[in-house]
Formats: structure tokens, C-alpha cells, sequence
């Protein structure tokens, strides 16, 4: 929360990390896919309980949503990418 502009203290940690984990359970729920949508409107709730404002939440979840994706899919286009083999003398 602290790279989107909110400060924390040493104090908030156990209830953030509480509500973080809290949120990321839901994901298991199966009541969408991977749970878009229902993860970041637990969020939401959970850390608008805390008193943090709605947009720096949303904006750090669809940061996660969008790092998650990159880690997953950067490398399996690296893998998919045909490799590149030296074609034979020509003759």
C-alpha cells in the first residue's frame, strides 16, 4: 500500500496482513474464475474497514491481478517461442 501513496505503520502490519490473507482466501470460493472480481471487492471491504480510501485499494489489487498474470504468462511464451535452429549448409 505504501508503492500507491498510503502510508502504514508498524502497528497496521498484523491487521493488513489479516485482511490480505482474508481476501485472498475468497479466491478458492468458486463463485468466479480465479477469483476475479470477488478477491478485490473483499478487498475492498476488508481494508475500507481499516479506513483506507477505495481507489488506492482497487489500484493495488489490479496491480497484483496484473503481476500475477505477467509471471505467468512471460514465461510460457518464452517456451512457446519456437526455437531458433542454424539451417544446414547449402549445398
Amino acid at each position: 500500500m505504501q508503492a500507491m501513496g498510503q502510508p502504514l505503520t508498524l502497528a497496521e502490519l498484523p491487521a493488513i496482513t489479516l485482511c490480505a490473507a482474508s481476501a485472498g482466501l475468497v479466491a478458492y470460493l468458486p463463485l468466479s474464475l480465479n477469483g476475479i472480481g470477488t478477491v478485490e471487492l473483499t478487498g475492498l471491504t476488508l481494508f475500507g474497514a481499516l479506513g483506507l480510501p477505495p481507489e488506492k485499494i482497487l489500484a493495488a489489487y489490479l496491480w497484483l491481478r496484473v503481476a500475477t498474470l505477467a509471471a505467468t504468462f512471460v514465461p510460457l511464451l518464452v517456451l512457446l517461442l519456437p526455437m531458433r535452429r542454424p539451417h544446414p549448409p547449402s549445398r
